[in-house]
């Protein structure tokens, strides 16, 4: 299994290209600096990212964590084949992005669309 990775944004190649076509330059955490600040929300909880390099909805998502500072481990399901089967077998295919929650429990809930997870992750970031 690929050790842990978290949201540290990569300029090159063509991630470079889809992030300037796409405006993100300005969101994006340009200098590879974890992202660690967690709202006090999301502390009980563990979010995981299914994505992979070169997807613009997953970057659409990406943006967004990184706007809100929220701490999320990505999963390449293209550099992991166990990322890409714990996928299938939740959802039933490979289609990313898709926001994995885990509660303190144990309790699981994925969240597949770019649209979904952005509403998810702006309802953690605001106070209860």
């Amino acid at each position: 299994m690929i050790p842990s990775q978290r949201f540290v944004s990569k300029q090159s190649g063509l991630q470079s290209r889809i992030t300037h076509h796409l405006n993100l330059r300005d969101h994006v955490n340009q200098n590879n600096q974890e992202i660690s600040a967690t709202p006090a929300a999301a502390t009980s909880k563990k979010l995981y990212l299914y994505h992979y390099d070169g997807c613009l909805f997953c970057w659409r998502v990406k943006r967004v964590i990184n706007k809100l500072g929220i701490d999320v481990e990505l999963r390449d399901i293209w550099e992991s084949n166990d990322y890409r089967q714990q996928l299938v077998k939740a959802c039933g295919r490979q289609t990313v992005p898709v926001l994995l929650e885990v509660t303190a429990d144990g309790r699981e809930q994925w969240i597949p669309e770019s649209r979904d997870i952005i509403k998810h992750l702006n309802k953690i970031q605001q106070p209860h």
